[in-house]
């Protein structure tokens, strides 16, 4: 609850110093949410947001390996935990689908990549703003 209250503070202080919608107001705002999300979690939840963290670990792994079709297997599971967690159009949902599509890329799947990455800007952009950071490194 410390946190929820440093996060307030410090999200007025952004949004006097740069207005409501500047990225980095954003990420103060998201981090708030999150903060209060995380407290209402049950455990099963917050177990289940741990193993799609866990998860991007061995996605990473595989992806680099260049074993596509396991690194899209575990890309979707993360995809899925996320958003029974964070639900459909948090930024970090919508990074999943991002890697997923980079992923589908690679192993050839152009046509369903393409889709993904339209569908992860685009949530990006709704989510964040269009000048945020994160919603640029989704458009490419």
């Amino acid at each position: 609850k410390d946190q929820i209250t440093y996060l307030r503070v410090a999200l007025e202080a952004r949004r006097a110093l740069h207005g409501e919608d500047w990225w980095e107001s954003v990420n103060v705002r998201l981090a708030l949410d999150d903060a209060a999300r995380m407290l209402a979690l049950t455990e099963k939840k917050r177990n289940d947001l741990k193993q799609a963290f866990a998860l991007r670990a061995r996605m990473n792994a595989l992806y680099m390996s260049g074993r596509y079709l396991e690194a899209a297997r575990v890309t979707q599971r993360i995809v899925d935990l996320s958003k029974d967690v964070l639900g459909e159009k948090h930024p970090d949902t919508l990074d999943a689908v991002s890697s997923l599509a980079t992923i589908l890329k690679e192993a050839g799947d152009n046509r369903t990549a393409a889709l993904l990455a339209r569908q992860a800007a685009e949530g990006m952009r709704q989510a964040l703003g269009e000048w945020h950071p994160r919603h640029a490194v989704a458009l490419n």
